[in-house]
């Protein structure tokens, strides 16, 4: 391995008595690929199948395997890519180059995006002031003395910073940091990856802090589509998976729609200042009012009878007592994610129901064996949703301007 994949001395942090331990730059949206930029690079060229792809193929879940996926080493990835993994490698400093020299684009530098920003000086005060009380703590690189402890004391001095006039310079907006998500309540499905956990695919290429990460908790009170009056409650497994990496807010007027998943605003497929703009607001609405939200009607469904099909494919079929088979036939309404979210060794009980009972016994099997029963995609993120009307629209002022 290169320099380029070798800790820095700022990354090491090296305690008496403690094995050191290393800062790395998190990946993806809940921060699993957390060994550094440069590894975490090559692995997305491994993803798309442009290093080792026969290893990569190899690993994943097939009948031949049983299902289950197999951890692609990093030697051997290094050692038979026929050069290519030394070949990427060689050209990171230049992708490194490329990405650090990237600047955010203001929407006041935007063409006609001064028209968007005629509000009330003192309406663009107030929204810093709301932004240092609710969202500074986790949407600023920026931070006061951390022994400041006291409530008061932090709020103004939270206040302070962002009502500097350098608050934005060199901000990413966020803390690069981890939360639950049974803190954050957004939809859980990606956040239950279990790619780079330990035992499958990319295990090394998440950090040992990582894969020893507690479960963030039981899921409470998830809606439940075959029996909405019975609410779910799901235990998150440890191991790393369960948590949600802050999103950073530059230019949010022009990345909506918002959340993870994009379920807050439509993407009106228009790239000009005024359609990002009318995305920008749809999404800041149902993001401070959600009753605005599509809520259960987020669900992904079926739009009309399916045939459910393995991952190559092919129907899945139902034996009958005749000795024939038949395929699978998931009813028009049905979420997506019922069966989506199985593994495919579950299938094997929920085509047993099938075949035993029907399909109504089919998918209550199917959420009782679901990996992650989380079917409404716009839920979560309720921070701010408590203020009045006036300090919202004065925070939205203020978050344009990002």
């Amino acid at each position: 391995m290169n320099h380029m994949m070798e800790p820095s001395q700022e990354q090491l942090i090296i305690e008496p008595g403690e094995p050191p331990k290393i800062l790395t730059i998190l990946n993806l949206i809940d921060g699993r690929a957390s060994m550094g930029l440069p590894l975490n690079s090559l692995r997305g060229y491994i993803n798309m199948g442009g290093i080792v792809p026969l290893q990569f193929l190899r690993s994943l879940p097939s009948g031949a395997n049983n299902y289950q996926q197999i951890p692609i080493g990093l030697e051997e990835a290094q050692t038979n890519s026929h050069g290519l993994w030394q070949a990427m490698e060689q050209r990171l400093s230049a992708l490194k180059a490329f990405l650090t020299s990237l600047e955010s684009t203001p929407l006041s530098q935007a063409p006609g995006g001064a028209e968007y920003l005629r509000d009330p000086p003192q309406l663009v005060e107030r929204g810093k002031i709301i932004f240092a009380r609710h969202c500074a703590q986790c949407h600023s690189s920026k931070h006061p003395d951390p022994s400041i402890t006291d409530p008061e004391q932090l709020r103004l001095a939270y206040e302070e910073l962002v009502l500097s006039p350098d608050f934005l310079e060199d901000n990413f907006l966020s803390d690069d940091w981890r939360y639950p998500i049974t803190e954050i309540q957004t939809n859980a499905a990606r956040a239950l990856v279990p790619n780079t956990t330990e035992g499958h695919i990319f295990e090394e290429f998440s950090s040992e802090s990582y894969k020893q990460l507690p479960s963030a908790g039981t899921l409470e009170g998830l809606f439940n589509p075959l029996r909405p009056w019975n609410r779910i409650s799901f235990d998150l497994p440890a191991g790393g998976r369960g948590y949600y990496r802050t999103p950073s807010l530059i230019s949010m007027w022009a990345t909506a729609p918002y959340l993870h998943n994009d379920s807050l605003g439509r993407p009106n497929q228009d790239p000009s200042v005024g359609g990002r703009m009318e995305a920008f607001y749809e999404g800041v609405w149902k993001l401070l009012w959600p009753k605005a939200r599509q809520g259960i009607r987020s669900i992904k469904r079926t739009q009309t009878a399916s045939v459910l099909t393995d991952s190559l494919g092919n129907p899945v079929m139902v034996p009958r007592p005749q000795g024939n088979a038949s395929p699978l036939i998931v009813p028009a309404r049905t979420p997506v994610n019922l069966f989506a979210n199985l593994h495919p060794l579950d299938l094997r009980e929920v085509v047993a129901a099938y075949a035993q009972s029907g399909i109504r016994a089919a998918l209550f099997k199917a959420l009782e064996l679901n990996r992650g029963p989380d079917f409404i995609e716009d839920r979560g993120h309720y921070y701010g949703t408590d203020l009045s009307n006036w300090d919202k629209w004065a925070l939205i002022t203020f978050l344009k301007r990002l």
